[in-house]
């Protein structure tokens, strides 16, 4: 542990315990992006007079394609890969066996670029879905 903290299971554990938890919340997201019906699928043959604004307001956050539903999946589990990761040098540094509370500041560089890729990773499937 570090010098902060006393040594107990919960203290040491907080983010194995975090990252389980965030790794059945992206699989729930991941499992609902693909269990929408996209855009593509969807009939507009509505008779009703304000169908198309209701149309459009229901079609905001839909995949445009099956297959665009199945890329923002993988981005999501890509996404959880990198907040893993990042996790992984949290935990290297909080599991470090010296009681040193300097950490360096390199250190910041395995905890953000990972999350940063991700990321950027989700948010460019999710714009390349827009554009079609």
């Amino acid at each position: 542990m570090d010098a902060y903290t006393d040594r107990s299971i919960g203290s040491a554990f907080v983010l194995v315990f975090v990252y389980a938890g965030v790794t059945v919340l992206m699989a729930c997201c991941a499992e609902l992006t693909l269990r929408l019906t996209p855009r593509d699928e969807l009939s507009n043959a509505t008779a009703a007079p304000f169908a198309a604004a209701q149309a459009t307001s229901s079609l905001l956050n839909r995949p445009g394609s099956r297959a665009s539903a199945r890329r923002m999946a993988r981005a999501l589990w890509l996404l959880n890969a990198c907040i893993g990761i990042s996790f992984l040098a949290g935990c290297g540094m909080l599991w470090r066996s010296t009681p040193d509370p300097n950490v360096p500041a390199w250190f910041l560089v395995p905890l953000i670029l990972p999350l940063l890729a991700g990321i950027a990773v989700t948010v460019a499937a999710a714009v390349s879905d827009r554009r079609r």
